[in-house]
């Protein structure tokens, strides 16, 4: 019975290890729209997204750029 148990804690420990990764990636999903607000379907967008330190006006921490063509009603996907 103990063997049984040991080996019982040993896999949900394992398995929390496993599962305890942290994504290297996190996704991102918006709309674009023109200046008149009619989606923008299919159309090639940059993007330039950045996480600032403590608030908006904060200093820029990590920053990244992506070219993205939007769907048929001006969704877009990146991670």
């Amino acid at each position: 019975m103990r063997k049984i148990y040991s080996l019982f804690v040993a896999m949900v420990l394992v398995a929390s290890v496993a599962s305890a990764q942290a994504p290297q990636k996190f996704n991102y999903q918006g709309i674009a729209r023109s200046t008149a607000g009619t989606p923008m379907a299919t159309t090639l967008i940059g993007l330039r997204l950045s996480i600032h330190d403590g608030s908006s006006s904060g200093a820029i921490v990590y920053q990244e750029t992506f070219s993205v063509t939007t769907n048929s009603f001006g969704l877009y996907n990146v991670a």
